[in-house]
């Protein structure tokens, strides 16, 4: 079994929508993140001896970078922007006809996260 996993951080600015949920108004207003990434990629099989090019994962946190996240998501929440990177990572992946486990995880700050993944719970 090959395990990838991959690292990476980029900065870009959301606010979020006011709700019940949102117990910190604050947010709702314009603000910036450095927001870490980190995919992890598991499977049995290489295609041309890899499992992926690591450019191509960066190539999706790329277009995020120095963005308003608003623009790419209605609720750019840290648990959304996991779901985002997953998908746009997962068809990169379907393309090369592997069987494969993924999961993203994205770090808002040093104690918070969101891992996004589609095993059954």
């Amino acid at each position: 079994m090959y395990k990838l996993i991959y690292k990476t951080h980029f900065d870009a600015a959301h606010r979020l929508l006011d709700s019940e949920s949102l117990v910190t108004k604050k947010c709702s207003k314009l603000h910036g993140h450095r927001w870490e990434v980190e995919v992890i990629i598991e499977t049995d099989r290489l295609k041309d001896g890899m499992i992926i090019d690591f450019k191509e994962i960066q190539e999706v946190v790329d277009k995020l970078d120095h963005q308003y996240l608003n623009e790419f998501l209605d609720n750019p929440t840290a648990e959304n922007l996991s779901k985002y990177i997953y998908d746009k990572v997962y068809e990169k992946m379907r393309e090369r006809n592997l069987y494969f486990s993924l999961e993203v995880e994205v770090k808002e700050s040093d104690n918070s996260s969101i891992t996004y993944s589609e095993h059954s719970l």
